[in-house]
């Protein structure tokens, strides 16, 4: 089994290709969607699963502020991303910022939070902490796509 840096890493390198992939799916829609919902549970994967343990760890550190900075300034592109009309030109400048925002989130938490967990976190919690994420970014992802439910009413 992985351990969480290894996880967080190859989620980081899935979102890469996700945003390279937008501009010339077949279906733009389609890949815009996926690549918000995978992004949105990166995110909450990390804020439920990773930080609060590594907070528990060290102290809320400056660098788990600065990354959770970082995903209210995604969810804000993202939110962008899916305001825009799939077929405008405007997708491009968003995927841009997009692009740009996880580059610096991946970044900065491969340069300071992951070594952080790796040099504080003992290797059997660190894959403890990968089955957390995973089970939390899969709940999020279930929740994004399943059908809402509304009661008929008589």
């Amino acid at each position: 089994m992985p351990d969480v840096v290894d996880v967080i890493m190859a989620d980081h390198r899935l979102i890469d290709r996700l945003i390279a992939d937008v501009p010339e799916h077949p279906v733009r829609e389609r890949a815009i969607s996926e690549l918000a919902d995978v992004i949105s549970a990166h995110c909450r994967a990390e804020e439920w699963a990773v930080y609060p343990r590594l907070g528990r760890r060290v102290g809320t550190s400056e660098s788990v502020e600065q990354a959770l900075a970082r995903h209210r300034e995604t969810a804000d592109l993202v939110d962008e991303l899916l305001g825009c009309d799939p077929t405008a030109t405007d997708v491009a400048e968003v995927l841009e910022d997009l692009r740009d925002n996880m580059a610096m989130h991946a970044e900065s938490e491969e340069a300071t939070l992951l070594p952080e967990i790796n040099s504080r976190i003992e290797s059997a919690e660190r894959k403890e902490l990968a089955q957390a994420f995973l089970a939390a970014r899969a709940r999020h992802l279930d929740l994004l796509t399943r059908p809402a439910f509304f009661p008929r009413r008589a």
